[in-house]
C-alpha cells in the first residue's frame, strides 16, 4: 500500500518525490453522494451515510481514489468479516458485506468513469448468501388464526394467507 508522506494544497498528495493529483476517496465519495442523494428517500440517505462514514471513508478516506488497488479492496472486504456484528456475532453477515461492497463498487465505478482509470472492484464477486429458512404457518395454525381473528378481518387474512401476495400488493 502506498502511504502519503505529506499532503499538499487541494487534492495533491506528495509521495516521496512524486505528486499524485486527484481527489481523495473521501472527497470523491462526498461529491458522488451529494449529486445522487436527490434520488433517494431520507431513510436510504441515513443508511448510506452510516455505511459510507462508518466503513468506507473510515478505511479509504485519505487515499487518492484513483490509487486504490484491487488488493486493498479485497483486504478491506476481509476485514469486514472480522468486524463485530449484531448480537456479539463475530464478523458481519455476507449480506451486509455485499451491501457495503456494493456501495464501494458504485462509488469506484463512477470515479473510474470520471477520472479515467480502471476500477479495482471490476472482477470482485459477491459473497455467497445462504438461503433464508422460511417456516410458513401449517394448516392448523392457519385455521386457528382465521377462527380467532375479528370478523371484519377474516376475509383479509384468508386472502393474505392463501394468495401468496406480498404486503404491499395485498394492501
Amino acid at each position: 500500500a502506498v502511504e502519503a508522506l505529506t499532503k499538499g494544497q487541494g487534492s495533491e498528495i506528495r509521495l516521496d518525490d512524486q505528486v499524485v493529483a486527484g481527489p481523495t476517496f473521501k472527497e470523491f465519495a462526498n461529491t458522488w453522494f451529494n449529486e445522487r442523494s436527490i434520488e433517494w428517500r431520507r431513510s436510504h440517505i441515513r443508511s448510506l451515510l452510516s455505511t459510507m462514514n462508518g466503513h468506507l471513508i473510515a478505511h479509504f478516506g485519505e487515499k487518492v481514489v484513483s490509487r486504490i488497488t484491487k488488493s486493498e479492496v479485497l483486504e478491506f472486504r476481509a476485514t469486514l468479516a472480522k468486524v463485530k456484528g449484531r448480537k456479539d456475532k463475530e464478523g458481519l453477515s455476507h449480506k451486509r458485506i455485499n451491501e457495503i461492497m456494493g456501495l464501494l463498487r458504485q462509488i469506484m465505478e463512477e470515479a473510474a468513469d470520471r477520472l479515467e482509470f480502471t476500477t479495482p472492484c471490476a472482477k470482485i464477486k459477491k459473497l455467497h448468501e445462504p438461503r433464508v429458512d422460511i417456516q410458513p404457518f401449517n394448516l392448523n395454525e392457519v385455521q386457528s388464526i382465521i377462527y380467532t381473528v375479528r370478523a371484519d378481518y377474516k376475509n383479509y387474512f384468508v386472502a393474505r394467507i392463501f394468495s401468496g401476495m406480498r404486503t404491499g400488493e395485498i394492501h
